[in-house]
């Protein structure tokens, strides 16, 4: 019997990579659209950072080709190492956050994924990754109802590269595969695969990922203070003149995996609030490969203080199979 959802998911591959060279200056526009976004946001700050402030340090492993991902940049996209455009303000106030107001990759592949109402206004988002032309990763918690362990039944609109509230594209989201063990108590499997009605991996990049064996310490020690990661916290940039918090997402650099719990679930102790949920882990590998190591899901709370001790997120080996299903 023919699945009638991936005979169309191939024949719009087919469609779209055969439209790509009559695209081709239609994506060279979009593209410039994009990178010239950030610059004519940028707010009157007493405060700026240029990116030549910023070092992404690269990590020294080397990909899988069998079971990782090195992603991929469209032609006439840049890439940077820093999360920050030319005259932007970078650091604010004292957090370890910097707010990503950069077009290029691989900051373009990270959006917010919006949770809309029947009268299109924004109940709720979660952060989300490109990771193939038509398919972003996010948590299953943005997805599914805990309680009735259905999916939602609202819409989605995943929106990349969103920064001050604003972005070039929004196209509706659907679910393809989520771990569905999750609304069920298997805490590692917090992770959902989405399908866009746009192949926006063409014009914006897609993030690989590198399946590290995080139990082993060598493995930690390779990536100590090398993992950033990149979402749209609710609470970040705040007080800020021009920002309004989860408009902009919040980029921690030079943080860390700390630990695996027996659980499966990493440890890390890079900042992040509500709003964040979904968002990419990233290292830099040695060979300029920018990949996702963990997708962060949530935090652990001190039982006295109410504050936040650590965070946590999903191995890739938890959804790497479901992902690379629908790689094209």
């Amino acid at each position: 019997m023919i699945n009638v959802r991936n005979f169309s998911r191939r024949f719009r591959r087919g469609f779209a990579i055969f439209c790509l060279s009559l695209l081709a200056v239609v994506a060279s526009d979009t593209i410039a659209i994009a990178q010239n976004l950030s610059p004519t946001l940028a707010p009157t700050l007493a405060q700026t950072l240029s990116p030549d402030d910023f070092e992404i340090p690269a990590v020294s492993l080397t990909l899988d080709p069998e079971s990782d991902s090195a992603g991929a940049v469209p032609d006439g996209l840049g890439v940077s190492l820093s999360p920050v455009a030319d005259g932007e303000r970078g650091v604010i106030g004292g957090d370890d956050r910097t707010a990503m107001t950069s077009a290029e990759y691989p900051w373009s592949a990270i959006g917010r994924l919006e949770r809309r109402r029947a009268d299109g206004s924004v109940q709720g988002w979660c952060t989300a990754s490109l990771i193939a032309p038509d398919v972003i990763l996010t948590n299953a918690h943005c997805i599914v109802d805990k309680e009735t362990h259905q999916l939602r039944t609202q819409d989605y609109v995943f929106r990349p590269n969103m920064i001050r509230g604003e972005s070039v594209d929004a196209t509706p989201a659907t679910v393809l595969d989520y771990g569905r063990g999750w609304s069920r108590g298997a805490v590692d499997e917090d992770w959902a695969i989405m399908e866009l009605d746009e192949a926006l991996g063409f014009f914006y990049g897609e993030l690989g990922w590198y399946d590290a064996d995080l139990a082993r310490s060598d493995v930690r020690e390779a990536l100590d203070t090398r993992v950033f990661l990149a979402g749209y916290s609710q609470d970040f940039p705040d007080n800020v003149p021009g920002y309004e918090p989860g408009n902009t997402p919040g980029v921690h650099r030079n943080c860390s995996i700390t630990n695996v719990r027996d659980d499966g679930r990493i440890i890390h102790n890079c900042d992040t609030r509500g709003g964040a949920s979904g968002s990419p882990l990233i290292a830099r590998l040695s060979s300029g490969e920018f990949t996702i190591v963990g997708l962060h899901a949530g935090g652990f709370r001190n039982s006295s203080s109410g504050e936040y001790s650590s965070n946590y997120a999903m191995q890739v080996n938890r959804w790497k199979e479901a992902a690379q299903e629908y790689q094209w």
